[in-house]
């Protein structure tokens, strides 16, 4: 009988025990009795947890403030599309953090 579908703390040694062997994800899957459909959902996770791109996320800028500066215009663009834009003499570090909590 197939075990049912588990939590990532429970499957995701199953998927590192699978990286680190030569089997294939059917032969896996069948040896440790999952459905291989399941198997390779949570290695797909897996691999989304793991990744580079999982792990995007606000970097630190630097903006140097000077008083004497001319007002300027910010644009924020985040991978999902939102868009934050910010005019004038708003340009503050502190107060566009405030903003973006």
């Amino acid at each position: 009988m197939k075990k049912p579908v588990l939590q990532s703390n429970e499957m995701f040694p199953h998927v590192e025990a699978w990286m680190a062997g030569t089997l294939s994800q059917r032969e896996y899957a069948d040896q440790h009795n999952f459905f291989p459909y399941v198997f390779s959902y949570w290695v797909k996770r897996y691999r989304q947890f793991n990744s580079a791109e999982d792990k995007k996320g606000f970097l630190p800028v630097s903006i140097p403030v000077n008083q004497f500066a001319v007002p300027a215009t910010i644009e924020i663009i985040g991978t999902n599309g939102f868009r934050f834009l910010v005019h004038g003499n708003q340009t503050d570090p502190a107060f566009i953090k405030k903003l973006l909590q």
